[in-house]
C-alpha cells in the first residue's frame, strides 16, 4: 500500500504538471557567467546532489527488479535523472528560495518563508503578471488545507510514508493550484470546477494504478474494470459540461453589457455626431490659423513667419 500509494502521488504531479512549450534559453546575466568561481561551484554541486540522488533511486529499483518485483512506469520515470521535471523544477540558481525540499539557498530545503520564486527554473506562471502578485508558499499550504482538505490528507500521509514526498509532490502541483486560486478570486463558481477538475485528474490516476494492480493480480474482471472508469467518465462529462454552460453564461453576460453599451451610444447618435462635426473643424481652424474658435479653447493661432500667419 505504502508503495502504491506513493507511486500515485507521483503520477499525479506528473501527469498533472503543466507542459510549457520550449523556449530560447534568455542571455545570462554577469551573475550566471561560466567564468564566475562561485556560480559554476555551485552548480556543479548542485548537479553531483542530483545526480546520487538519481543512482540512489535506481539502484533501489534495480534490486527490486532483480528480485522480481514489478515496478510501475511511473516510478522509473521518477528515478530517470534527465527528465523534464527535474530540468524545470529541480535546479535553482544560487540563493533562489524555492518551494520543496534540496533547493540551493534553503538550509536542509525547508519550505521558504517568501514567495515562491520565479527566474531561471522557477515554477512556470509564476510571478507579478496579470492575475496580480504570486501567493507566497504559506498562502499555498493554507488554501489547500482549506479548499482541497482531500489533498492536503494526502500529501500529510506521503509524508508520514516518505519524509518530504508530499511537500514534493505539492511544489511540482503548486503552478495549478496558484491558478486555481487566482481563477476563484476572480470568478468564485469557475474556481470550484477547476478544483473538482483537479480532483477529477487525481483520482482518474489513483483508480489507473488499483484497478492495474488488481486485473494484474487476477482480484478484479474487465467488466468490474470498465464499472469503475464508467463512474470516472461520468464525472468527466458532467464537468465538461458544467465548465462549458459556466462558460456560455459569462459570454452571454458580456455580450448583453456590450448590447447595452450599444443602446446607450444609440440614445446619444445626435451629440456624438454634433461633437465629431465640431471637433474636425476645430482641427481645420487650429491647422491653418483661422476660422472659428470654440469658447473653451485655450490654444493661440499658429503663425507663419513668412506670410504673417495667412495660408497662402
Amino acid at each position: 500500500m505504502r508503495t502504491k500509494h506513493l507511486t500515485c502521488l507521483v503520477a499525479l504531479s506528473w501527469v498533472l504538471t503543466p507542459v510549457a512549450p520550449a523556449q530560447d534559453k534568455p542571455e545570462p546575466t554577469p551573475q550566471q557567467q561560466p567564468d564566475q568561481p562561485e556560480t559554476l561551484r555551485d552548480r556543479l554541486r548542485l548537479r553531483i546532489e542530483h545526480a546520487r540522488e538519481s543512482l540512489d533511486r535506481l539502484e533501489k529499483l534495480l534490486a527490486r527488479v532483480e528480485a522480481g518485483e514489478e515496478i510501475d512506469p511511473a516510478e522509473l520515470i521518477e528515478a530517470m535523472p534527465d527528465r523534464p521535471v527535474r530540468e524545470r523544477f529541480g535546479e535553482r540558481e544560487p540563493g533562489e528560495r524555492r518551494f520543496g525540499p534540496g533547493g540551493p539557498g534553503v538550509p536542509g530545503g525547508e519550505m521558504a518563508p517568501g514567495v515562491v520564486g520565479r527566474g531561471p527554473g522557477g515554477f512556470p506562471g509564476m510571478g507579478h503578471g496579470e492575475s496580480g502578485p504570486v501567493p507566497t508558499a504559506e498562502e499555498i499550504t493554507v488554501f489547500v488545507q482549506n479548499q482541497m482538505p482531500w489533498l492536503h490528507e494526502r500529501l500529510t500521509r506521503a509524508d508520514s510514508e516518505q519524509a518530504g514526498m508530499g511537500q514534493e509532490t505539492l511544489r511540482r502541483v503548486a503552478p495549478m493550484i496558484v491558478e486555481i486560486m487566482q481563477v476563484q478570486r476572480d470568478d468564485p463558481e469557475l474556481g470550484q470546477l477547476k478544483m473538482e477538475q483537479f480532483r477529477l485528474g487525481a483520482d482518474w490516476i489513483e483508480t489507473s494504478g488499483k484497478v492495474r494492480e488488481a486485473l494484474h493480480s487476477g482480484a478484479m474482471t474487465r467488466e468490474q474494470a470498465v464499472a469503475a472508469f464508467t463512474e470516472l467518465a461520468e464525472r468527466h462529462f458532467e464537468l465538461r459540461q458544467q465548465i462549458a454552460r459556466h462558460e456560455i453564461k459569462r459570454l452571454r453576460a458580456d455580450l448583453e453589457a456590450r448590447e447595452q453599451g450599444l443602446n446607450k451610444d444609440e440614445s446619444e447618435r445626435s451629440q456624438w455626431v454634433s461633437r465629431m462635426a465640431e471637433r474636425m473643424v476645430e482641427r481645420m481652424s487650429g491647422r491653418w490659423g483661422r476660422g472659428p474658435r470654440s469658447s473653451d479653447s485655450d490654444r493661440e493661432d499658429p503663425k507663419d513667419e513668412r506670410n504673417d500667419g495667412k495660408p497662402w
